[in-house]
C-alpha cells in the first residue's frame, strides 16, 4: 500500500512538469463496444476525481476501458469495493493497472456504471508509466447506468502517428 501511495505522489509531481492533453466532452452511448486483449504489457496509473456535485456516497460498480487508435485497450473491471469511499463526493482514487502497451496516444475512455446511487466524475487522468505523458479527461457529468459510455474519439493516421482528441 505504501508503494502505491509513493507512486501516486511521484507521478503527480512528474505529470505537472510534463504537461498533459485534456478533453472535455459529455459521455455518449456506445452499445457496440467490445473488449480486446493483447500480450505486450505496460503499467498504467489511473486517477479519478469525483465531483463535489456527485452523490455523497456510491456503492455503484464502476469500470473503465481506455485505449489508442490502433485498437490497444486496457480493461479495468469493477474498480471499487462498495464498502469503501473510493468514488464518494470529493474523493480522489488512484489505481495501478497492467495492460497492453499503447502504440499511439490514449485517445478514448469508456466508462460503465451499474447501480442506483449515481456517480459524477469530475475528471479521469491516465498515465502510461513508461511514457509519463498523462491524458486528463474532464467530464463533470452524471454517468448513466448499465451501459458503456465513450468519451473522446481517435483520429489516427498510420504513417504519421497523429492522434487528435476532439470534443463536439
Amino acid at each position: 500500500m505504501m508503494k502505491v501511495v509513493c507512486l501516486v505522489v511521484l507521478f503527480a509531481l512528474i505529470s505537472t512538469s510534463l504537461g498533459s492533453r485534456s478533453l472535455t466532452q459529455k459521455p455518449q452511448s456506445n452499445p457496440n463496444f467490445k473488449i480486446n486483449s493483447t500480450d505486450n504489457e505496460c503499467a498504467f496509473l489511473v486517477e479519478t476525481v469525483t465531483s463535489c456535485s456527485s452523490t455523497s456516497h456510491t456503492k455503484d460498480e464502476i469500470s473503465l476501458v481506455f485505449g489508442d487508435a490502433s485498437g490497444n485497450q486496457v480493461d479495468a473491471p469493477r474498480l471499487n469495493d462498495p464498502r469503501t469511499s473510493m468514488f464518494d463526493q470529493y474523493a480522489t482514487a488512484s489505481f495501478g493497472l497492467r495492460g497492453p502497451c499503447m502504440s499511439s496516444d490514449i485517445c478514448y475512455l469508456n466508462i460503465y456504471r451499474s447501480g442506483d446511487d449515481g456517480w459524477m466524475p469530475e475528471s479521469v487522468i491516465i498515465y502510461e508509466l513508461d511514457i509519463m505523458k498523462p491524458i486528463q479527461i474532464y467530464l463533470n457529468e452524471w454517468i448513466p447506468a448499465n451501459d458503456w459510455y465513450r468519451v473522446g474519439y481517435c483520429n489516427y493516421k498510420r504513417g504519421s502517428q497523429t492522434v487528435s482528441l476532439s470534443s463536439k
